[in-house]
């Protein structure tokens, strides 16, 4: 599946990344504490929803999908871990750490107005880039 969205600047990445750090108090620039970012990300953005779910349970993603950030309908987002990346984050296992991130920023980044394309692009056809003009994050 492919995403497009807006083009970002580095500098306005940087921008993003530091505001984002400042709103979950990391003041350590080597090492994000994704775990503690993750527990307090509803009580931070209350249109943002949490779940661990079991790893066998593929009634509301894939089973083969370790983790995803959704948009529902009434505008909530919904980010779903499965337990054994929770569990091997929670170990300090750096690609399920970056997992959970990963989804953690996607929903920062559609808060602030970036939003991917829900489909697949075909082999050889162009996608059409989707923005919303809504800015609601609150981050920046």
């Amino acid at each position: 599946m492919d995403y497009m969205t807006k083009p970002i600047s580095r500098s306005d990445l940087r921008v993003i990344a530091k505001a984002f750090r400042a709103r979950f108090g990391c003041k350590n620039k080597l090492r994000f504490n994704v775990i503690n970012a993750y527990e307090r990300f509803p009580s931070l953005f209350p249109n943002v929803v949490t779940q661990i779910i079991d790893d066998d349970d593929d009634s509301c993603m894939p089973s083969n999908i370790p983790s995803s950030c959704t948009l529902s309908s009434d505008g909530t987002l919904e980010i779903r871990i499965r337990q054994k990346v929770y569990d091997g984050a929670c170990d300090g296992v750096g690609g399920y750490r970056a997992h959970i991130l990963h989804e953690m920023c996607h929903a920062i980044l559609i808060m602030m107005g970036f939003s991917p394309i829900m489909g697949r692009a075909f082999k050889n056809k162009n996608s059409i880039v989707h923005v919303r003009d809504k800015s609601a994050s609150g981050l920046v």
